[in-house]
């Protein structure tokens, strides 16, 4: 057995035949493509493998995201295809590889990681550290027939994005760069995930000015409207024009953040209580997080700490069984203080309760047994959230 190890070029082929085997046999999409942030070839070393008679048999890829949420950052590790060959499963291989993942995140300070999957595999992630954690956005489902909920502004140009175009590119960066939550990008990146196959965006322009974007795909795994970000008005002329004009089946679907954002405003004016849990949506799964250090992930929450201290004075410790981590927040009315001390209100955790009391709990896992006091304080400061938006999502 040759691995767990870095991809070289010359593993490349054999894993892409493996991934391409089991996650897009039988339609004409290729997971290089579909993922090329993943699959460039920069980004080999975080690409985990093992080989068997000189053939890729188990592969994991661990892909570094800084997320931003209202002035925090947070480095994050996002676990993409995870995949054994079907005559070489049971035998830990996958694990391997995914441990292997975890040592990079390790060794380069990512304190978190994030991965999406079917419920059926929970504890396979469940076995390295990882947990189901809270709905992470929502999901409205359209036809063509709700084109008559959306008002079309007449002045308003709408056409196709041209990748060609630096004002085009330009226009959507700034939209974007203004979400208060969000995964950074660079230009690179734009121009890559603005260019992925079976995908399109349509802008709005006022006058000479970009006001609004909107990203829809048809492929199995960014299906719908996927994104969109600019002023309501573009939004909704944008969405109207997607459904007279562009839609390829009878229904389709909109995938809406977590967070407040202006398209998750409008949808839910035109369809209230029509949203659903974005898990119900194709092609997305269920998010499973793992808190890899618990003393940079919390120090890295410090803006999310003092918003949320602003008329709270209290503080409490936090043990991580699996690392001996200890450590202290005080917070006093929007002063924050994060430290290796003891406080007197006080639990020890496992990694999986831990992801459990700061994230949010999936339905499927028990409810954690907490002192009611304790309880009622975490309760004012936790879930921490933020959503990966699907176009990030790997």
């Amino acid at each position: 057995m040759d691995g767990p190890r870095a991809c070289t070029l010359s593993d490349v082929d054999s894993s892409l035949e493996l991934i391409n085997k089991v996650f897009r046999e039988g339609t004409d999409q290729n997971a290089q493509t579909d993922y090329p942030l993943v699959y460039d070839s920069s980004m080999l070393e975080f690409r985990r493998i093992i080989k068997v008679d000189n053939k890729v048999v188990a592969h994991v890829p661990v892909a570094p995201r800084l997320v931003l949420r209202n002035g925090d950052q947070l480095m994050s590790g996002l676990i993409s295809a995870t995949v054994t060959h079907t005559d070489y499963r049971k035998q830990g291989l996958g694990t391997l590889c995914l441990e292997d993942c975890v040592q990079i995140m390790n060794h380069r300070n990512w304190p978190i990681s994030i991965l999406w999957t079917l419920e059926a595999t929970f504890p396979f992630y469940q076995n390295s550290g990882w947990e189901a954690v809270g709905s992470q956005g929502f999901v409205y489902k359209l036809t063509e027939q709700d084109s008559k909920l959306f008002n079309k502004i007449s002045n308003l140009k709408i056409i196709e994005y041209d990748k060609n175009d630096n004002e085009h590119l330009n226009g959507i960066m700034q939209i974007h760069d203004a979400e208060p939550i969000r995964i950074s990008r660079s230009i690179t990146d734009y121009q890559t995930l603005f260019n992925l196959p079976k995908s399109k965006t349509i802008i709005a322009f006022d006058d000479e000015e970009l006001i609004a974007y909107l990203t829809f795909g048809w492929s199995t795994n960014k299906p719908g409207i996927i994104e969109s970000g600019g002023l309501p008005e573009g939004i909704e002329t944008l969405i109207k024009y997607f459904l007279d004009n562009e839609m390829t089946d009878e229904n389709t679907q909109a995938l809406v953040p977590l967070h407040k954002t202006t398209m998750g405003e409008l949808l839910n004016s035109k369809k209230p209580n029509a949203r659903l849990p974005i898990e119900e949506a194709d092609g997305i799964g269920y998010q499973m997080n793992r808190i890899n250090n618990m003393e940079i992930l919390l120090k890295s929450m410090r803006k999310y700490f003092q918003i949320k201290s602003t008329k709270l004075s209290t503080s409490f410790s936090l043990s991580l069984e699996e690392t001996n981590e200890t450590i202290g927040v005080s917070l006093n009315n929007g002063k924050v203080d994060i430290s290796t001390r003891k406080q007197s209100r006080h639990i020890n955790l496992n990694r999986k309760n831990l992801v459990q009391l700061i994230f949010g709990s999936h339905p499927s896992t028990p409810q954690l047994d907490i002192d009611h006091n304790i309880k009622k304080i975490f309760d004012s400061i936790f879930p921490y959230q933020f959503t990966i938006w699907p176009l990030d999502r790997c």
